[in-house]
């Protein structure tokens, strides 16, 4: 990472990122590479972001300027929302962005949401449709290997309230989702869920996850558990909560109280299922021209039950993107989309490492 993250600093630096040209034709197998995936926003335009694929093997970087939302990684490209034409786009290098084959709106929809496993290979979107009486139903569509999309299950229809696709399990055979309340996404500035449920994809067998469903919280999966960040309000502090998804006895992670840092968000997990981060963030006056913001991140421990805290404040919301350096360090970005940066676990060293935010990376793509 640290190569590939200089290599891409410099060419932002010396502006040498190519722009795309169209480019319909299929390569050859022998000429797909692998790329890492950043996002950059324009200064100048926020609603301009910039999609930029560096290869790994040549260094080679090509950009894309897009007006889109909810950038996701999947195994042939970078999937996205653009919001001019309200429609969702696969983007590769070498092509300029097409629309996605089988992922659309269509006619009467209100909202659409998704999520990708791991390795990219399955897509589960939810596409919530309004009717005359303004309540909402929700159809939940699953894309894999085995062959063309097909749907899972529907919801509704229900009064402000839609299904929303949270994370698949490690083995890609479940999919966690979210009983969501409707135009709630601005309350809070990390993305949150409550009432999640699994929906087992070989049976189409439902069932409720433990913890408090009507929590606010953040939520995250991996290596078999589920990391819930609860308030305590007698501490004032973060709880984690530390459920085994194989049926063992919840644990309780106290929490770590820092004076005003109420809002947790965006807990990553490590391979392991040893550690995890999160986002803590002390935040007044939320989108207003007075808004101030101070994160840190919590390193969590989760076989000894502890946390701490790794930085000093940053004044921006902050997440972690990836465990990098054998577990030892983290690459996180900003919401100001124009670096990425990696903090030590060792001794909380913090260092931009390129400039623009990393998303992730892709692998035999064809080169453009």
């Amino acid at each position: 990472m640290t190569r590939v993250t200089v290599l891409l600093l410099l060419a932002l630096a010396l502006g040498t990122l190519g722009r795309v040209a169209a480019q319909e034709q299929p390569r050859p197998l022998a000429e797909r590479q692998s790329w890492d995936v950043y996002l950059r926003r324009d200064p100048a335009d926020e609603a301009a972001i910039s999609l930029i694929f560096l290869n790994l093997l040549t260094g080679e970087t090509q950009e894309l300027v897009t007006r889109g939302e909810d950038f996701s990684i999947v195994d042939n490209g970078v999937l996205y929302f653009e919001r001019a034409e309200e429609q969702v786009k696969l983007a590769q290098p070498g092509r300029e962005p097409r629309d996605h084959p089988f992922i659309s709106l269509g006619a009467g929809a209100d909202s659409i949401d998704w999520a990708v496993s791991a390795d990219g290979s399955q897509i589960a979107w939810a596409i919530s449709s309004k009717a005359a009486d303004g309540r909402l139903t929700t159809a939940v569509n699953l894309a894999d290997a085995s062959g063309e999309p097909r749907e899972l299950l529907r919801y509704g229809p229900r009064e402000n309230l839609r299904l929303l696709p949270v994370a698949f399990s490690d083995d890609g055979g479940t999919l966690y989702l979210d009983v969501h309340p409707v135009d709630t996404g601005g309350l809070k500035p990390y993305p949150w869920h409550s009432g999640i449920f699994s929906l087992d994809l070989a049976n189409g067998a439902i069932q409720t996850l433990p913890g408090e469903s009507s929590c606010l919280c953040a939520v995250g999966f991996g290596s078999g558990l589920m990391l819930r960040l609860a308030p305590n309000p007698a501490s004032g502090g973060i709880d984690v909560e530390l459920h085994r998804l194989d049926g063992q006895p919840p644990q309780i992670i106290p929490s770590l109280p820092r004076e005003g840092y109420l809002e947790a968000g965006a807990p990553l997990l490590n391979s392991a299922g040893s550690k995890a981060v999160y986002a803590l963030s002390r935040v007044s006056a939320f989108r207003s021209p007075q808004q101030d913001i101070r994160t840190v991140f919590i390193l969590v421990d989760l076989e000894n039950g502890r946390q701490v805290a790794l930085n000093s404040p940053l004044s921006a919301l902050a997440r972690p993107v990836t465990w990098t350096e054998d577990d030892s360090a983290i690459l996180f970005i900003t919401d100001t989309l124009d670096s990425s940066w990696k903090i030590s676990l060792v001794d909380g060293s913090v260092a931009q490492v390129a400039a623009a935010s990393y998303l992730g990376s892709v692998s035999n793509l064809e080169s453009g």
